[in-house]
Parts: C-alpha cells; structure tokens; sequence
C-alpha cells in the first residue's frame, strides 16, 4: 500500500526498500504493475527472481539456495541429523526447504521440523522439543526479532553450545 501510494500520490521513479521476503514480494507485484524499477535489498526468498520474477525488480541479497549450498557443507560435516524451525512464511519455508534438500542428497535425516508464527516470543517450548530429539544441527529460518529470541532463550535454557545452530 506504501508503495502504491508513493506511486501514485509522489511519482516516485524507482524504489529501494523492504524489510523481508513477503513484504518485497508484494513490493514486486505493485512495482511491475506500475512500471517502476525496484531494488529489494532484503529478501531471500527464491520466488523475488524465480516464480514471481518480473523485469522490474532487481534483488541484491543471494537467494536462499545458493546461501543454503554454501553453508550446508560445513553443517553435514558436523551431522547428517538435522532439526528444523522456520518461521511460517516466504523467507522461512524457503530456508527450510532449500536446506532440506541439501540434507536430503547427502543422505541425512529430519529429526523434527516447526513452523512458527512470525513475531514469536517464547520459544520454551520449541527448544524442549529440541532438546528431547537430540539432532546434530538445528536449522533456522527464522527473521531477525524471532532469531534474536530463540537465541537469547537457548542459551538461558543451557542449549548453547550442546547443539549447534544455523
């Protein structure tokens, strides 16, 4: 809606911003409806230059495949049991599934997966369904706010340093 309006009301001739993958989505839509140039500099999600791709937006962040084939590797070496949590929405599925993937052809096994809320704030409970499952590795895609939460609660849970977190 900012957007359209910024558009419509000040004529605006091009456009850098958003703050995640399903806002710059929708940013995407308004600006190849219009005709205006858009740069998302925040969003992972594969669909901003895949599914969704239009000529008139432009991403600067890698795509969350490219950034889960580097950073996979390093976590195969550590276990092939992996955990996932991701928040419920463009950029968290992505992550989970991309990483999925990654763990699938290396032969490894999911040990759990959550979706969760965006703007979660207690975590307890996802970190004792961690705990009590034991994986090698546990997996995230979670946004800024919700990764700094999870974090905070599982070091104050005693998990950091027992499992490891991506």
């Amino acid at each position: 809606q900012n957007l359209q309006k910024l558009v419509d009301s000040d004529r605006v001739i091009a456009v850098i911003g958003g703050t995640n993958s399903g806002t710059s989505l929708a940013m995407s839509s308004v600006a190849n409806r219009n005709k205006v140039p858009y740069i998302a500099p925040n969003a992972a999600a594969r669909n901003l230059t895949g599914a969704d791709c239009n000529p008139y937006t432009f991403r600067v962040l890698t795509t969350t495949p490219v950034a889960s084939a580097a950073l996979a590797p390093a976590l195969l070496d550590i276990g092939k049991r992996w955990y996932f949590m991701s928040a419920d929405y463009a950029y968290g599925q992505d992550v989970y599934a991309s990483m999925k993937a990654m763990l699938d052809q290396a032969g490894g096994t999911e040990i759990g997966y959550d979706k969760t809320p965006l703007g979660t704030i207690d975590f307890s409970a996802f970190i004792l369904k961690i705990r009590q499952a034991s994986p090698d590795v546990v997996v995230l895609g979670l946004p800024g706010g919700d990764l700094s939460n999870f974090l905070k609660q599982y070091k104050e849970m005693g998990m950091k340093g027992r499992i490891p977190v991506a």
